[in-house]
């Protein structure tokens, strides 16, 4: 008999559910019961974490030494932190994006490298030195709940992942990271989008630093908005999201979460009201409490659509006073 943390979708592939002490709450991690048993990310590596995933799958037959693969859909901790002892135990290959490579191998240093480009990043959004000190600092505490695991199996768009009487084709769906894939079955109708689709709400859009000291920074809401035209056109008619419950229709939810995009980029225009703004200023406006964990979510939020405005012409930016500036060139937008 499952246990209560396990749902089941169909004969294959189940969702078990579990507990994380991180404020997202419960994350989903999907088993494909197969000659190759798979899982479809892991959980944060927290030991109760791994205790409930255990039960889980015993619930169900199998243990961790039964596992083959392991396909991430993107880099953050809640996500792949229990991939290494996982694969330690059962000699499991992992997939994902090439771009996620790095920060699966050594999460420390990329963690570092983060650090110092926002550092710099965020003072040049205007938001206090404190605050930026003070996130930073509750940031290097998730370190932790992460793992160093090598890549085994780069994944491109594209790509099918082959099992017994069904397939999983590879979708590069960048948007919550530029390295998020989604796995989309014909065969079943069913879409693994780990967090680059929601039900009821649009998932965080987090910016990301440039990938090569000459390179630039991913402009990350407009490669979210691309991401849901392309869902738009999915067979899939079952979402099974990194949180919360699977949901019918997901290709209404990616238009609905299109128009939020563009209702929040409205938004975000009306509120420069002829100024020159930094995202900080705009961020404080929009939410009166800006506590230290959210002070990266709504910046990255504030800076995506400012950006989407720029690609568009409605806004202009300027660097002066040691921070960036935001704005608008015409009176409305289209």
């Amino acid at each position: 008999m499952a246990s209560p943390g396990v749902r089941k979708i169909n004969d294959r592939v189940f969702c078990l559910c579990l507990d994380t002490p991180f404020p997202v709450g419960s994350t989903n991690v999907y088993f494909i019961a197969d000659r190759l048993p798979t899982l479809i990310d892991t959980g944060p590596n927290v030991e109760r974490c791994a205790t409930e995933l255990q039960k889980a799958l015993h619930s169900i037959g199998y243990h961790f030494a039964d596992i083959k693969r392991i396909l991430v859909t993107h880099p953050h901790i809640d996500h792949f932190g229990l991939a290494a002892r996982i694969k330690i135990e059962s000699g499991a290959r992992v997939y994902a994006m090439e771009g996620a490579r790095d920060m699966l191998a050594d999460i420390q240093k990329e963690w570092d490298a983060n650090d110092k480009y926002f550092t710099h990043f965020l003072h040049f959004c205007g938001v206090p030195d404190p605050q930026i000190q003070a996130l930073l600092q509750a940031g290097r505490d998730y370190v932790r709940y992460g793992c160093q695991v090598d890549l085994d199996e780069p994944l491109s768009d594209g790509d099918e992942i082959e099992f017994d009487d069904f397939s999983l084709r590879v979708l590069h769906t960048p948007g919550h990271t530029p390295h998020d894939a989604s796995f989309e079955s014909p065969e079943m109708r069913v879409i693994f989008v780990g967090d680059t689709l929601q039900a009821r709400i649009a998932p965080s859009i987090l910016l990301a630093r440039p990938t090569s000291p000459t390179g630039s920074r991913p402009r990350v809401v407009l490669q979210h908005m691309q991401t849901l035209k392309r869902l738009m056109n999915t067979k899939a008619t079952l979402a099974l999201p990194g949180h919360g419950r699977p949901f019918g229709n997901p290709r209404d939810a990616a238009e609905k979460t299109l128009r939020h995009h563009r209702r929040r980029r409205n938004e975000v225009f009306h509120m420069l009201n002829g100024r020159a703004r930094t995202p900080y200023d705009i961020a404080r406006e929009m939410t009166e409490d800006l506590p230290d964990f959210e002070l990266f979510l709504w910046v990255s939020e504030i800076v995506g659509y400012l950006e989407l405005l720029e690609e568009q012409g409605q806004v202009t930016q300027e660097f002066r006073e040691n921070c960036l500036f935001f704005q608008g060139v015409s009176e409305d937008i289209v």
